[in-house]
């Protein structure tokens, strides 16, 4: 799965967290990434929520964004937290391999 970021969106890295059965990929940017580890593509965490390709609409993989080629795409939005401070950005997002944090999203 690909998509083409919005204009303005520089540095986008995409990559399917472990755990995620579904046919989804999660997203984030080198900027976000340098400023919070947590929000890294090694981190596990899905910083800026799940993508999921489908044949029908599954409540569980959110809302239905676009049906291309005979497959739905939906999009669950992250239980991500970005606050800034003076000094840093915290970034808060559920860790897709803890069974105390699993996602509905998948």
């Amino acid at each position: 799965m690909r998509f083409k970021p919005v204009e303005g969106l520089k540095g986008v890295q995409y990559f399917k967290p472990q755990g995620v059965l579904a046919d989804g990929m999660t997203f984030t940017t080198q900027e976000l990434a340098a400023k919070e580890p947590r929000c890294s593509a090694q981190s596990n965490m899905m910083p800026l929520g799940l993508l999921v390709r489908s044949k029908e609409a599954l409540p569980e993989n959110g809302g239905v964004i676009a049906e291309i080629g005979g497959y739905l795409y939906q999009y669950c939005g992250t239980d991500a937290a970005l606050l800034p401070t003076t000094e840093e950005v915290r970034c808060y997002g559920r860790d897709s391999t803890s069974s105390d944090t699993v996602s509905d999203c998948y």
